[in-house]
């Protein structure tokens, strides 16, 4: 049976997640950190192996910030997880 409902938008994605670590020393990344995980700051990458163990570090230590973006998280206004 269909639905009588009506939406004013209706989103349907795969999304992406975010992690922004940033903060005040000592909280904010820093170059060994970076050079650690085989990143660069202000950069964006598709997250290997290798970089596992950095989600872990900036969740605990770096005061970061998991945010859900993509097309249409973008589209609905996204947000902070």
């Amino acid at each position: 049976m269909a639905s009588t409902e009506e939406y004013a938008l209706l989103c349907l994605e795969n999304p992406l997640l975010d992690i922004q670590g940033q903060g005040q020393a000592p909280l904010r990344p820093d170059e060994a950190m970076l050079e650690h995980y085989g990143v660069k700051a202000n950069d964006a990458i598709l997250a290997e192996e290798k970089h596992m163990g950095l989600y872990e570090d900036l969740l605990q230590n770096r005061d970061a910030k998991l945010l859900a973006v993509g097309g249409a998280g973008g589209a609905e206004g996204g947000g902070v997880v």
